[in-house]
């Protein structure tokens, strides 16, 4: 599923349509992302990408992801690729950028292109095992 997430993506972005980037692959790095793309006006966008099978785009962002994301240093150039249906023959791409005109404060806006606003809800999480 993520594989396929992530191969949608990358054609995205090297696509006219994506901006004709070039893209490498950074998920084994633990960057906080998965994808950079670079395109020649010197654009260096940082891609998370979340692949699903069902409709409904909710994904969860590990710690680091999410500290990525929120961070000042990143956030203008951070992407949210949620690809929903990702095996299916139709998946539908759902691609999330930090909206500094919206945001006010400490809530940060994301929005896609079309004006979906992304929801967040910082979670609490813990790991258990046999001690």
């Amino acid at each position: 599923m993520e594989q396929a997430a992530i191969n949608h993506a990358i054609a995205y972005y090297e696509s006219d349509e994506g901006g004709s980037h070039r893209v490498e692959s950074v998920e084994k790095d633990g960057v906080g992302w998965d994808l950079e793309a670079f395109s020649e006006d010197s654009a260096h966008l940082k891609v998370e990408v979340k692949g699903l099978s069902g409709k409904d785009p909710i994904v969860e962002l590990t710690p680091n992801e999410y500290a990525k994301m929120q961070s000042p240093e990143h956030r203008a150039d951070y992407i949210i690729y949620v690809l929903t249906e990702a095996l299916s023959p139709k998946p539908v791409a759902y691609i999330f950028r930090y909206d500094a005109i919206l945001t006010k404060g400490k809530d940060l806006v994301w929005m896609t292109d079309d004006g979906q606003r992304l929801r967040i809800l910082p979670i609490i999480a813990a790991r258990l095992s046999i001690a």
